[in-house]
């Protein structure tokens, strides 16, 4: 195993800083979505478990480098118990092995921004925006509305991100969300991702792997493969990161004024139905030993 680097180890030092103030210490992803875990994990256990901080760890492999490092004793002075909890991404569409270990936990749909983007919560959050009740405001954003008219542009959009993963024909799914987005609406862009998959089909002849009507072969086979092998297609292929980028366009677009990112995500990270994250709950819960009143 490789020497952690610094940031690596300043990042292991703090979780081991911090964990007396945990009943259970958790390793994630994202910097940027820190205090939502931990907004996230206490609702979730409901004071059964306490969390006060969480520890970004650098991305997955950040995340699977540090369960590496704990299984290994590398991080001795950490006394509670330990999960180490990783989106799910493109992983099971591109072969990716997905490590088996208890302590680990993936996400059964592509990130944790995909468990918040929920009807009920977004009328809460906008009702005030709107000057409305909660049903009422729910008739007037009418999400299954928005959902319908972004999942299939958006789903070949992800098809594509697999093609080009799968022959590494270049640059997919870290583009910047917004950037396939229509420029004044909310919607993916089909011009843009015209182009883009004019991209990809150049880069797939130019590596010898086959003509146009070869690409648009596989790109129907992979489709079909991911609709057969889902439970959730759309929530399981479809990066929560570009729902939300959508959604926030949308939400300006209801609203008639600029809605705050920030606290859009923040109202629908304490708004949306706890339970869709249960998994978490039952794979924690049945690793620790709950700590009495």
């Amino acid at each position: 195993m490789s020497i952690p680097s610094f940031s690596q180890k300043a990042k292991i030092s703090k979780a081991i800083l911090y964990s007396s103030y945990n009943d259970v210490t958790f390793y994630v992803e994202d910097e940027t979505m820190e205090h939502a875990y931990v907004n996230i994990l206490n609702r979730l256990f409901n004071d059964e478990i306490k969390v006060t901080r969480v520890f970004p760890a650098g991305g997955k492999r950040g995340v699977l480098d540090a369960l590496d490092l704990f299984r290994a004793g590398k991080i001795p002075s950490i006394q509670n118990k330990c999960f180490f909890i990783v989106d799910r991404d493109l992983d099971p569409f591109v072969d990716i092995d997905m490590k088996d270990d208890d302590l680990l936990i993936y996400l059964q749909w592509y990130c944790i921004e995909n468990y918040f983007i929920e009807k009920s919560a977004v009328a809460a959050t906008l009702q005030w925006k709107l000057n409305k009740a909660p049903e009422k405001a729910e008739e007037v954003i009418n999400f299954d509305g928005w959902f319908e008219r972004v999942k299939k542009d958006l789903f070949d959009l992800f098809v594509a991100y697999v093609l080009c993963r799968k022959y590494g024909l270049g640059e997919n799914v870290h583009r910047a969300e917004y950037k396939f987005l229509e420029d004044k609406g909310y919607c993916v862009d089909r011009e843009k991702f015209a182009q883009y998959l004019t991209q990809l089909k150049e880069k797939f002849y130019e590596r010898g792997l086959g003509n146009e009507e070869a690409f648009n072969e596989e790109f129907i086979q992979i489709a079909k493969r991911i609709r057969e092998n889902t439970t959730d297609v759309y929530n399981e292929l479809i990066s929560g990161k570009y729902l939300f980028a959508s959604l926030e366009k949308y939400c300006t677009h209801i609203c008639g004024k600029k809605v705050d990112k920030d606290l859009l995500l923040g109202s629908l990270v304490e708004k949306f139905p706890i339970s869709r994250l249960d998994f978490i709950k039952d794979r924690v819960l049945k690793g620790v030993e709950v700590p009495s009143a």
